[in-house]
């Protein structure tokens, strides 16, 4: 009680420090684990009950006795502990519960990026350059001024050396917007490549030739890892089963390989090798899917330079259609196999005639000049419209030579 103060009939608070680690009180040093009270579940994982922060602390009050030096808890202690491991026990036991329920209302998991690991993501940290902004403006735009624009950013913005790995890094960006598959701007992935590999080529040549061949080697690892049979990460395998998300993003990567084709950032051999890896080992329905996909998206010139590749090609996907049987994701059925085997047919027959055009405008007036080819070859929707490509694509033939006279 405070002397002169008939009102304060409360004992003086005592201050409590909190102790350092491995200290403990002198109270507690003598103090015994406590058994838990009669008819109290022993909570999970916690099969000895040791001495808790309630059973340790004492004070000068009338809280606690004190016998030979040892404290004593007192009951209201005691049932605050009871409480308190109820309350834990009950929240675990919740917890365990609740894990065994799938959440009707959570979202698709997202399909796994099938990616080999890229500059500076290996250690699972992306490496920010400066120009991940203007990227992604640059490959979700229709305009090609401003897709112009946004690539000479780029160039202007990264220190492109060999120790860097910002070319690498670069190439990973595009098939990773590729693997978001067919999303508004998609149209513009391609052509912003090639966009930024004529912009390469004012400063350095090597530089271009550098970005090329780093995107081949991406697209290549990625379409490989999405659609060759045996790998971990195939679409085919059992960990995309059910998977509508994986499916986007494989046939994504399926498009980009044909979009590049079309602005000669890849060569028939390339586009060849792709199909070879669906047709060789075809056993399911999306694997068809992926080949509809790829030569909707290329033209003409496809079967000029590849002819009896491609012969070769269709006669193995009319050996192997027979063995399609199933859907791995479970978004395809009978008729839809029938319906994407004949637009297959069509293609083929659409890239034969185009080709027979090309070659006979050539033998007609002997012409060498570089053409407009048209693109896009896959009809757009109602949901995107891919707006006009106004950058010239060069096809090269052999031009006739006349001996003098």
């Amino acid at each position: 009680m405070y002397p002169g103060n008939p009102y304060a009939n409360f004992a003086a608070p005592q201050p409590q420090y909190p102790l350092q680690l491995g200290e403990t009180s002198k109270a507690a040093q003598g103090a015994q684990p406590l058994p838990p009270p009669p008819g109290l579940p022993t909570p999970p994982f916690r099969g000895v009950t040791s001495a808790t922060p309630l059973s340790e602390f004492t004070s000068s009050g009338s809280d606690a006795s004190f016998s030979d030096g040892c404290p004593t808890p007192s009951p209201t202690k005691s049932w605050v502990q009871a409480r308190a491991e109820q309350g834990r026990a009950a929240h675990i036991a919740r917890v365990e519960a609740a894990t065994a329920r799938p959440n009707p209302y959570a979202a698709p998991s997202p399909a796994p990026l099938a990616r080999p690991p890229w500059a500076g993501v290996g250690l699972g940290v992306r490496m920010h350059h400066g120009w991940e902004r203007p990227f992604r403006n640059g490959s979700v735009t229709t305009d090609v001024q401003v897709r112009r624009v946004h690539a000479r950013t780029i160039v202007d913005m990264g220190q492109w050396r060999d120790e860097t790995g910002e070319v690498r890094a670069l190439a990973g960006l595009f098939v990773e917007r590729a693997l978001e598959g067919y999303v508004k701007g998609f149209m513009s992935v391609a052509p912003f490549a090639r966009e930024l590999q004529d912009v390469f080529r004012q400063r350095h040549e090597m530089l271009a030739a550098s970005f090329g061949e780093q995107l081949k080697q991406c697209v290549w690892e990625e379409f490989e890892a999405w659609w060759r049979p045996g790998k971990p990460t195939a679409l085919i395998s059992p960990t995309c089963q059910g998977r509508g998300q994986a499916l986007a993003a494989g046939l994504g990567i399926a498009a980009f390989v044909g979009d590049l084709f079309n602005n000669n950032m890849l060569d028939a051999g390339c586009i060849t090798e792709c199909l070879q890896v669906l047709v060789g080992n075809m056993v399911v329905t999306e694997q068809i899917r992926a080949v509809d996909t790829i030569l909707k998206h290329c033209d003409a010139r496809l079967r000029i330079a590849e002819s009896p590749a491609l012969e070769t090609l269709l006669w193995a996907f009319r050996t192997n259609l027979v063995r399609v049987n199933t859907s791995v994701v479970g978004m395809y059925q009978l008729s839809d196999k029938k319906a994407l085997s004949k637009a297959i047919e069509a293609e083929f027959k659409r890239l034969g005639a185009a080709a027979a055009k090309d070659n006979q405008d050539l033998d007609g007036n002997g012409d060498d000049t570089p053409r407009q080819q048209a693109y896009p070859t896959l009809v757009p929707t109602a949901i995107w419209q891919p707006a006009p490509n106004t950058t010239p694509v060069l096809a090269y033939s052999t031009p006739v030579q006349h001996p003098h006279a």
